[in-house]
């Protein structure tokens, strides 16, 4: 049995809490592989670092224990302040880096745009085309 195929697949508030690119590269390879020619992918990515108030939220990396070698470029600690005190992980993923993830993987970028939060582009959305 052939993988199943859709004509539409989305990954919102996800891709930014994969830790690594190769394993972000894998996931965007695996939804794009179950696209159907023409099918779209809908994706967002969280642009805190566009955001002096969310770029406050960023803590060091010995909070858990690991080093700035221990992590890629681009990759974040926050804190996560809803009732508890958490930490987080979160890659920066910027609208060049995605759109050179769609050329990797052989998609056309339909539209691209920012929305959401305070600020009204705390997040960049997406729609790729196979």
């Amino acid at each position: 049995a052939g993988l199943a195929e859709f004509d539409l697949v989305s990954c919102l508030a996800v891709l930014q809490h994969i830790p690594g690119a190769a394993h972000r590269h894998a996931l965007l390879g695996e939804m794009v592989a179950h696209l159907k020619p023409g099918g779209r992918l809908i994706l967002s990515s969280w642009q805190f670092l566009d955001s002096a108030r969310q770029g406050r939220k960023i803590r060091p990396w010995t909070e858990a224990g690991l080093a700035a070698n221990d992590v890629e470029p681009g990759d974040y600690l926050l804190s996560w302040q809803r009732g508890t005190t958490a930490l987080r992980y979160v890659a920066f993923l910027d609208e060049g880096s995605l759109r050179m993830e769609a050329d990797r993987l052989g998609c056309t970028i339909l539209t691209a745009f920012r929305a959401d939060g305070r600020e009204g582009d705390l997040n960049l959305y997406m729609v790729w085309q196979k």
